[in-house]
């Protein structure tokens, strides 16, 4: 992460047009392959040589945030034709890993007509649900594991001090003219252990979304 003397912050990149004041820039990136839990994914990645801003929400489902698409993309990829007179075709797009479906819809400017075509990864694209519940209770298991750790070693280090304290004290009880700062106390171990993971079921709308998607994809 960069921020420059105009607070210009790039995530990626430092390069930011010359009048850009107090922006964000993110560069291409790669997009995540799923959700995770808790939190959604804000990226961009080059979508046939434009770069677009895109979401991902915590199921994994992936919408661009700068939604225009090149009537040649929109014609190639989705057998679209846009309006000759639409300048920017404005799209509304959304990505569904875990179903293997890409969902357009391209609204023509003059005749407000909506045209919505369906798309369908490939299956060694689709995303496994179960498969990111175990990769997700593997992340939390390893956090937890390192809270762990971290407690140990500052139980350990606590123990070793209070032994030094109690030193102290009996040498000073011992010689009242004892010389040497009596060592400091260490706190407790304040931090919360995260808690453990819990798989979340496979939802109803990836069930019955890919049973629909293997009924209307072309073979």
């Amino acid at each position: 992460m960069k921020i420059d003397n105009s607070q210009n912050i790039g995530i990626g990149t430092s390069t930011f047009d010359g009048s850009a004041a107090g922006v964000l820039a993110v560069a291409n990136g790669t997009a995540p392959a799923a959700g995770t839990a808790g939190q959604c994914y804000i990226y961009a990645h080059d979508v046939t040589a434009s770069s677009e801003l895109h979401v991902m929400d915590v199921a994994g489902n992936e919408s661009p945030i700068s939604p225009h698409m090149d009537a040649a993309t929109l014609l190639s990829e989705y057998g679209i034709t846009a309006n000759p007179d639409d300048p920017m075709p404005r799209i509304e797009m959304t990505t569904n890993r875990f179903i293997g479906v890409i969902q357009i819809s391209y609204t023509d400017p003059i005749t407000n007509v909506t045209t919505t075509v369906h798309k369908y990864l490939e299956d060694n694209e689709v995303v496994d649900w179960d498969g990111t519940q175990a990769a997700r209770e593997s992340e939390v298991a390893t956090k937890r594991a390192q809270w762990q750790a971290e407690k140990d070693q500052h139980d350990t280090d606590k123990a070793a001090r209070d032994a030094k304290i109690s030193a102290w004290d009996i040498s000073k009880a011992a010689d009242p003219e004892f010389a040497g700062p009596r060592p400091e106390a260490m706190g407790e171990f304040e931090d919360t252990q995260p808690p453990a993971y819990t798989a979340k079921p496979v939802p109803n709308y990836v069930t019955r979304g890919k049973a629909i998607r293997d009924r209307l994809k072309p073979r």
